[in-house]
């Protein structure tokens, strides 16, 4: 389940308490709002009025951080009794969540039928580790419901516990609806979820339907700012007496390491070595690149940099080419390079946006491709077919291409331009450490880089090591 791992919450009454009433999910851009049900709440706080509770209640996100609880008052009430579809209540969080916590993606359809659902709950005795079903959706109904039938091996399904969790629709990548009532006994497994149209209905000033590029941006944003190393990525030559890393906008930052090009000599496999200086210099002088690195060089942090900012770019210009950050590992060799683009394409939300080819080659969108090497035995089939394409017709404007050097070689030559990030002076190492570690650092850099002849001669200093 590791599709909702990263917004699935318990929700608990008080600290004293154990045992979970039920689950919730993290909503909305701003990432401080929380969906349940009503009655998650009143059980959780040990209650059967309709009326808006006035406590608080706590919840943890059990993948992400289990029982260091959260407090969160009541931001929303819709509750009435006679119709299960009013069954939903927004939390507001009143502390700090997990830094890798991210808002579910939602999603909606006007027939949900024979749609694939996993659900994750937490019933009796399943309190801490909790439990996965499986399912098929129905259509939905005239009163708004949509139905869900199990067919988890183990013969368990939808039951107390289950409420308020996220339901997964694996069909379409995206959250769908939140489960809140088992129709019949356990052992028939037929259940009612709240789609997510009726969810949207009681707080529309916070949730919206994922699709479309504002909404695909922001969860690209938030994606990367979780990922170590994207926002401490900052440019050594231009660093004045004092540092500004951590005082500027993230869009004034540079990165902190040298570049250069290679251009293969005529009549000889040897490379000449060109030196740019930062990535700009490169993406000044070219659309259409494969960056190269020892392993451990920071590929994947640059391609993601660059995608960041491309995103925050073009949230606020619509002129500005789109980012598609891919990773080629999840490429399956079945596929061509266009059909795995566009498969990707739909589970981003995308598919209104247009035909991502034709963006791709107008230019539009600017194609990140993370992992040249990473593609197990399929790599050198899928290398070919991707030189093939970057040389036809429909061939991307713009593309950026990782891979680590020792491997980009025979089958995996594309063709393009080769730029390589060039080892880190002892400047940059340093300004990289402190990057990461703030106040921490000078111990580390004690140990990592000498600071006179003798220490560089000591046999247990790190750099004599070679580590």
């Amino acid at each position: 389940m590791h599709e909702i791992r990263d917004f699935i919450v318990r929700i608990f009454g008080e600290r004293v308490n154990d045992l979970p009433a039920g689950c919730g999910f993290l909503v909305g851009t701003d990432r401080r709002h929380i969906l349940t049900c009503c009655h998650v709440v009143n059980t959780a706080l040990n209650r059967r009025e309709i009326t808006k509770p006035p406590e608080t209640v706590f919840l943890d996100f059990p993948f992400l951080r289990p029982k260091l609880l959260c407090k969160a008052k009541i931001y929303r009430w819709h509750y009435d009794i006679d119709d299960n579809l009013h069954d939903i209540c927004v939390l507001e969080l009143l502390d700090e969540i997990p830094l890798a916590a991210k808002p579910a993606r939602l999603i909606q359809a006007d027939d949900y039928s024979d749609d694939a659902f996993r659900a994750f709950g937490f019933p009796h005795k399943f309190e801490d580790n909790g439990r996965e079903v499986k399912g098929v959706l129905g259509a939905t109904q005239v009163n708004g419901r949509v139905l869900a039938e199990g067919i988890s091996q183990f013969g368990y399904f939808i039951e107390q516990g289950f409420s308020g969790t996220p339901i997964w629709n694996r069909t379409r990548r995206g959250v769908c609806g939140m489960a809140f009532q088992v129709d019949t006994t356990v052992a028939v497994k037929v259940a009612s979820i709240i789609p997510t149209e009726q969810l949207i209905q009681v707080a529309p000033d916070l949730l919206e339907l994922s699709g479309g590029v504002p909404n695909y941006l922001r969860r690209l944003i938030a994606d990367l700012e979780s990922r170590r190393g994207v926002l401490q990525y900052v440019d050594m030559a231009g660093q004045t007496e004092t540092s500004t890393a951590h005082q500027n906008s993230f869009l004034d930052i540079d990165d902190e390491f040298g570049f250069s090009e290679l251009v293969k000599k005529p009549h000889t496999a040897q490379k000449n070595i060109i030196h740019l200086g930062k990535i700009r210099d490169v993406l000044d002088k070219h659309q259409r690149f494969v960056l190269v690195g020892d392993a451990g060089s920071s590929k994947t942090t640059t391609i993601r940099r660059l995608a960041f900012e491309a995103a925050h770019k073009r949230l606020t210009d619509d002129n500005v080419q789109m980012p598609l950050l891919l990773y080629l590992q999840r490429w399956e060799s079945r596929l061509t390079v266009e059909e795995f683009i566009n498969e990707q394409w739909i589970k981003l939300g995308l598919a209104d946006y247009g035909e991502p080819i034709q963006l791709l080659k107008s230019g539009k969108v600017l194609l990140y491709l993370d992992g040249l090497n990473e593609m197990g035995g399929k790599g050198a089939e899928n290398a070919k077919k991707l030189k093939q394409w970057l040389g036809s017709p429909n061939a991307p404007q713009s593309v950026i291409v990782t891979c680590r050097k020792d491997n980009y070689v025979g089958d995996f030559e594309l063709g393009i331009p080769i730029i390589q990030i060039d080892p880190m002076s002892d400047e940059h190492i340093q300004q990289f450490v402190r990057n990461y570690l703030l106040t921490k650092a000078e111990d580390l850099l004690k140990r990592i880089l000498p600071s006179n002849n003798r220490s560089e001669e000591d046999k247990r200093h790190l750099l004599a090591t070679g580590h």
